[in-house]
């Protein structure tokens, strides 16, 4: 199974100095065991980092109604917490398993994700409340 993200949208994530390293992290081996689990809703993997022990890495992928992937957030064990190199390591990794029929999934991933994900956003956090909800806060 592989996500659709392409490698740019990863660096929109992660941001371009995680991106970077991520991909030395990916290239040189650094991640470990990565898994589907929530019907391809989530990745989990290990990426080592500087420690003796790898970093735990966790992805959540949201999709609209129609399947299409709408946002993507990474948490991991590491100080940064969130979105951070370990988590684009993962995900360039994830994206360059081939599918079930042999083609590589990063070439898919970049073909289907640029027609599928037009609305894409990192997460950022929760979604800001409505305007009404945010209307009567101050009462």
């Amino acid at each position: 199974m592989a996500h659709s993200l392409s490698s740019h949208q990863i660096a929109i994530l992660v941001g371009s100095q995680a991106f970077s390293r991520g991909e030395r992290y990916a290239r040189n081996g650094n991640v470990h065991a990565p898994e589907w689990f929530g019907a391809g809703t989530q990745l989990f993997g290990e990426v080592q980092g500087t420690r003796s022990t790898p970093y735990a890495v966790t992805v959540s992928f949201t999709t609209n109604t129609s399947g299409a992937l709408v946002r993507a957030s990474g948490v991991c064990t590491c100080p940064m917490k969130k979105n951070c190199k370990h988590v684009a390591a993962l995900l360039i990794v994830s994206a360059g398993t081939p599918g079930a029929d042999g083609t590589p999934a990063g070439e898919a991933a970049h073909a289907v994700g640029d027609r599928r994900m037009p609305r894409f956003e990192p997460s950022a956090g929760p979604p800001a409340p409505p305007d009404w909800q945010r209307a009567l806060a101050p009462l």
